[in-house]
């Protein structure tokens, strides 16, 4: 305190003097930081806020700025804030990433004085990414790969998740989540199995721990494993139809996946059934789903036994199972027989024919569809005025609805299988029947009888029914009606 007081600097030369003074005040107590130093692990991507506060003895104005790893720390007000007004110091990071971790020093001054205070941020999260991944060691169907490891950021790695790119693909395949102890070295090595033959892959490779999955590592260089014969036979293998004397066969094409080498073709195996011969056919497009041969025999509908496989320049992969496959359908080759019809009522008849074996594939050449009938009114011409309906399924009959009363009728039946109709079967012609009564019976009553004996019937035991007695005016048809056979009653209402 003594040497607090009025301080005058004087100069002189022959020109004159020059004085500067100043006042020297001793503070009792400089600036003092109160928060105290530490440190805190922080997930990624968090917000975090650093606290910081200092106290002055004395009224100079008291500031903050923070150093971060030693340099000083750029507030930009939107990652690093500095926006508290009741705690000036207080430094709030939104989002931190691994590249926020470190030393933050917070510093409080004066226009005399400074107090620092340390604070030790660590970013914890997901894995860093794997680094230097390599594919070595190529076979039919492995690799090897090999990769080091990336930061762990606080928590161990469980597993590692490899994914391939190849040239049969345009999207990623996953392959399994791998675990290993690690290393001292950090190196990573392993063999990777159920791999596509005379593939190129490329490979990615990411780690994950407690946190979540951490970044993809950079693609590897490309990796070709060597060739095999082809790994299966084409699915879904089957055909028929086509024109008449053709065996049309179909399948799904072999996925690149599965060529496993050069110059993929098909091999198709053909064997009449019942025949020990057998022909060998060969598609030499890849991607090609189908296959037709002539037929010299002209079997119809005739069943074939048919087996296929993919061929590479290596050799011939698994063949399939026999799938029979049945030549193409012609028109069936005799019409239908016994064709007759009877009136249902007014206005539908009833048609009846012979149904035609739906196994007797001599006849049919096909499989059996349904029955087409063909009717028309008999006063005109067939060819220009006719109605078909069809019926599907096997049946020797059907109704024919919506006819026109008292008007015979022609009728034909053709069966009909996918390639079509067959001959047209003889005709048979019927007439529908006139139209039912048109007047209703009229003056309608209802009574019971007069003598109290004949009200009621004894049923059984002591349980009797009820009698009523209806009576009506006769009625009487024209020509234009059928004649009458009698009448129904229909229905009695009850009434309380």
């Amino acid at each position: 305190m003594y040497i607090q007081g009025n301080y005058t600097c004087v100069a002189t030369n022959i020109f004159g003097i020059a004085q500067q003074s100043t006042y020297v005040y001793v503070m009792p107590e400089g600036t003092t930081i109160i928060s105290t130093p530490g440190g805190r692990d922080v997930v990624l991507f968090e917000t975090i806020v650093i606290q910081c506060d200092a106290r002055s003895m004395t009224q100079m104005d008291l500031t903050f700025y923070w150093r971060f790893n030693n340099e000083v720390l750029y507030i930009d007000n939107r990652h690093f804030l500095q926006d508290n007004p009741q705690r000036p110091g207080d430094l709030r990071i939104v989002g931190v990433t691994y590249g926020n971790a470190g030393l933050y020093t917070c510093v409080a001054q004066t226009t005399v004085d400074e107090q620092t205070s340390n604070f030790q941020l660590n970013v914890i999260g997901p894995p860093g990414p794997v680094a230097g991944v390599r594919c070595t060691q190529p076979f039919q169907r492995q690799v090897t790969l090999s990769w080091v490891v990336g930061s762990e950021h606080g928590a161990p790695i469980l597993h590692y998740t490899v994914e391939s790119l190849s040239n049969h693909r345009s999207f990623w395949i996953f392959h399994g989540n791998f675990s290993f102890p690690l290393p001292p070295n950090k190196l990573i090595s392993m063999t990777l199995t159920g791999l596509s033959a005379y593939t190129d892959y490329r490979f990615r490779i990411f780690a994950t721990n407690m946190y979540g999955s951490g970044e993809m590592s950079q693609v590897s260089s490309p990796c070709v494993t060597q060739p095999d014969v082809p790994g299966l036979a084409p699915a879904k293998l089957g055909g028929g139809g086509g024109k008449v004397g053709d065996l049309r066969v179909v399948w799904d094409p072999l996925p690149m996946d599965f060529w496993n080498g050069p110059d993929l073709n098909y091999r198709i195996y053909v064997q009449r059934a019942g025949e020990n011969r057998q022909q060998v056919f060969t598609v030499r497009d890849p991607l090609r789903n189908f296959f037709i041969t002539h037929l010299y025999d002209k079997l119809y509908y005739y069943p074939y036994n048919v087996r296929i496989s993919a061929v590479n320049a290596l050799g011939e992969g698994p063949i399939s199972g026999n799938v029979t496959i049945r030549s193409a359908e012609d028109r069936p080759a005799r019409q239908v027989l016994n064709v007759k019809c009877n009136p249902y009522n007014s206005t539908a008849m009833t048609v009846t024919w012979d149904m035609i074996d739906e196994n007797d594939f001599a006849v049919l050449r096909g499989r059996l569809i349904g029955y087409t009938v063909r009717y028309w009114r008999k006063d005109r011409d067939e060819l220009q005025n006719y109605w078909e309906r069809r019926f599907p399924g096997q049946r020797s009959r059907a109704i024919i609805i919506g006819l026109e009363a008292n008007t015979e009728y022609g009728v034909r039946v053709f069966v009909y299988t996918q390639f079509g109709d067959s001959p047209e079967s003889s005709y048979y012609t019927h007439r529908t029947f006139r139209l039912p009564p048109q007047l209703p019976a009229q003056y309608i009553s209802i009574r019971q009888p007069r003598q109290e004996k004949n009200r009621r019937v004894r049923l059984f035991a002591d349980v009797y029914s009820y009698k009523l007695e209806v009576e009506w005016r006769q009625i009487f048809t024209s020509s234009d009606e059928e004649p009458l056979e009698g009448y129904m009653v229909r229905r009695i209402w009850l009434f309380n």
